[in-house]
């Protein structure tokens, strides 16, 4: 060593000095502390720390990770251990003589099923609902405030980019040849064919399909006066009192569960999309886990945001041609994340409850097989 270059020799000398313990500030357990609830979604603590790493330059991953397991959340535990290469658990302190028992051990569950890990692209999105699930199952912002941070996550992620717009009148058709109208005759049945077959079916038996290609009137003189009068009637008033069940079915709000949110996907197929422009195919093309954790977000706030209730009202005529505004039916398409929610609690519902037979609204069932088949039945025992 003595005839080594002195540069050489000093580099060596310098780089077997161990190196100086630096104390955690205050500062820096607050930014630790902030950072692993805001991600609390890994499966382990050194998968976290090397995460996190760039955040403590002149830290290593392991000091950060001797820090993370000896650090606690302020006031109390983590909520529930964070151990090395095993899931996170999530527990909330329960008590048991509380009369809302029920309702925390509900919570308890929906936020475990939130804070599942998550891996992929959305992993940043994902952290965003697991941190606000879990401050308001810790009681540090009200429902209000948290409903209210949900609806800004929301519109940020899915704006709503559909605006409506004047419909143009068609063109008139009186002066086109046989063969223009067969092709658009054609085209017109074609693309009722790809939407809805049924509807193509019935339009080849009944014989529309022979003025498919006439030009169908857009604008009836007073359809915008005629609707909004009738949509901004009051509800009525229901004064009855509420029966209180004698128990509960909280299987109803169990944490939903990814082969529900694809099951309704499928269910949704290729309807009209909301406000947001998303379509079903759209909404199977997110990250799992961002679709799980936004649904059971809207299930544990019971208070979901006005960016996925607001619908937009499409007109649909009942007849050819209208010529009145009563001549038309209105739907209202929201959101399909609102659907696919819906779908989910609608098909453990009717799991979980039996109907009257007379009940065939918002049911499988052939309504009009069996209204004729009990018609026919009454009137042979009349």
């Amino acid at each position: 060593m003595r005839h080594v270059h002195p540069n050489e020799l000093n580099a060596a000398r310098l780089g077997s000095l161990r190196p100086k313990r630096k104390r955690w500030s205050k500062e820096e357990d607050t930014r630790l502390y902030e950072l692993v609830d805001y991600r609390l979604g890994y499966t382990s603590i050194a998968a976290l720390c090397r995460e996190i790493a760039d955040q403590f330059p002149g830290r290593s991953v392991d000091a950060i990770e001797a820090r993370v397991a000896g650090l606690r959340r302020p006031g109390g535990n983590w909520g529930g251990t964070l151990e090395r290469d095993h899931d996170t658990i999530v527990t909330l302190q329960l008590d048991e003589e509380d009369e809302n028992a029920e309702t925390k051990r509900w919570e308890a569950k929906v936020l475990e099923a939130i804070c599942e890990t998550a891996n992929g692209a959305e992993l940043e999105r994902v952290g965003v609902l697991q941190w606000l699930a879990r401050r308001f199952c810790d009681g540090r912002i009200s429902r209000e405030a948290a409903a209210g941070e949900l609806e800004a996550i929301v519109t940020s992620w899915f704006p709503h980019t559909l605006k409506p717009r004047p419909r143009s009148e068609p063109p008139n058709a009186g002066q086109l040849s046989k063969k223009r109208v067969r092709r658009l005759q054609y085209a017109v049945l074609q693309r009722m064919y790809r939407k809805r077959r049924k509807d193509a079916v019935d339009m080849v038996l009944t014989g529309d399909w022979r003025s498919s290609h006439m030009p169908k009137r857009r604008t009836v003189p007073g359809l915008t006066a005629y609707w909004k009068e009738v949509f901004e009637v009051e509800s009525a008033v229901d004064n009855r009192p509420t029966p209180r069940p004698a128990s509960s079915l909280w299987a109803v709000i169990d944490p939903i569960q990814e082969g529900e949110v694809r099951k309704a996907i499928r269910e949704v197929g290729k309807s009209s999309p909301g406000l947001d422009g998303l379509t079903a195919a759209d909404v199977g093309k997110l990250d799992n886990r961002l679709v799980l954790a936004l649904l059971n977000v809207l299930l544990l706030l019971r208070s979901p945001p006005e960016a996925l209730t607001k619908a937009r009202i499409t007109l649909i005529p009942k007849v050819v041609n209208p010529e009145k505004p009563a001549e038309y039916r209105p739907i209202a398409i929201a959101s399909v994340i609102t659907r696919i929610l819906h779908k989910v609690l609608a098909s453990r519902w009717s799991r979980s409850h039996s109907f009257a037979d007379l009940q065939l609204a918002f049911q499988k069932r052939d309504g009009c097989c069996e209204a004729c088949d009990l018609a026919g039945r009454s009137s042979a025992s009349a």
